[in-house]
């Protein structure tokens, strides 16, 4: 499972919409509606509920959703890792 589109997921659930989504992303609904399609071809299950104007995240989705989650997480802490570790190194 690509984690770039668990983040991107993540953000699909944040943003209620694909369009709204598109936006934070700085990328086309179109582009943001694919990989969420390859997602759910790669999980095997629907992950978005299309509603009128908006989307809702399936049980399955918001699962994976958390996960991207964990995921910004981790890479968060990578990132203040990384310049604590630069910072001593000057230091």
């Amino acid at each position: 499972m690509d984690p770039r589109r668990l983040l991107l997921l993540r953000t699909v659930g944040d943003e209620g919409s694909l369009a709204a989504a598109a936006r934070r992303l700085g990328t086309t609904q179109q582009a943001v509606s694919q990989q969420v399609a390859r997602l759910e071809a790669e999980a095997g299950t629907a992950l978005v509920v299309r509603q009128g104007r908006g989307t809702a995240l399936t049980e399955a989705g918001a699962l994976l959703a958390r996960r991207g989650a964990d995921l910004a997480g981790v890479l968060r802490a990578a990132q203040d890792d990384l310049a604590a570790l630069s910072g001593l190194l000057r230091g």
